[in-house]
């Protein structure tokens, strides 16, 4: 399926900056250039939920999850962390 995340009123596509799979082996977790940490439902292509990394839409440059995969941590170019359980 192909997974389309928004772009905030542009004209040109949203980059998508980082892409996570967690061990689940179907939630694909992703973090773009509005700002955006989304996690999906891998075999349906659809969102399952979005968070805010910042609220100036700056790019989200890395995820990664914890060991357990319960957690997932999100950074972009404002070095702002945030946990998402």
């Amino acid at each position: 399926p192909r997974m389309t995340v928004e772009t905030g009123g542009r004209r040109s596509p949203t980059p998508v900056w980082s892409l996570l799979t967690l061990d689940d082996g179907r939630t694909l977790v992703s973090g773009d250039g509005l700002g955006h940490v989304q996690f999906w439902d891998g075999n349906a292509g659809t969102v399952l939920d979005t968070f805010v990394q910042n609220d100036a839409g700056a790019d989200v440059l890395d995820l990664a999850a914890s060991e357990d995969g319960r957690r997932v941590f999100a950074s972009g170019v404002d070095s702002r962390v945030i946990c998402v359980e």
